[in-house]
């Protein structure tokens, strides 16, 4: 089991502009600073056949075949995007919280 820590981070201003995808193109600046809160995963081994997400913060749970392309969609699509950045391909459970 893996479990991350990352601190939230509040943007005052330019929010989303330090996205590659974005500067890249048009510059960016952003006023932004970490709190002494934070934003947890969980990562466990799970079901060999399936990617499996819960969240607590939207109260939502889903399951997905490991032969499906992920659809990026709704309240799941950052940890959707995250997984196939890295490529997994294996069962996985990974449920966000904090």
């Amino acid at each position: 089991m893996l479990i991350a820590r990352a601190p939230v981070r509040i943007s005052f201003g330019g929010g989303g502009t330090d996205l590659e995808a974005y500067y890249s193109r048009f510059g960016g600046m952003v006023v932004s600073a970490a709190i002494d809160r934070y934003a947890y995963t969980m990562l466990s081994p799970g079901n060999h056949n399936s990617l499996e997400i819960h969240s607590a913060d939207y109260s939502t749970f889903y399951r997905q075949p490991i032969y499906e392309d992920l659809l990026w969609d709704g309240d799941l699509a950052l940890p959707k995007a995250i997984i196939h950045h890295f490529g997994l391909k294996v069962g996985l459970n990974a449920i966000p919280f904090g």
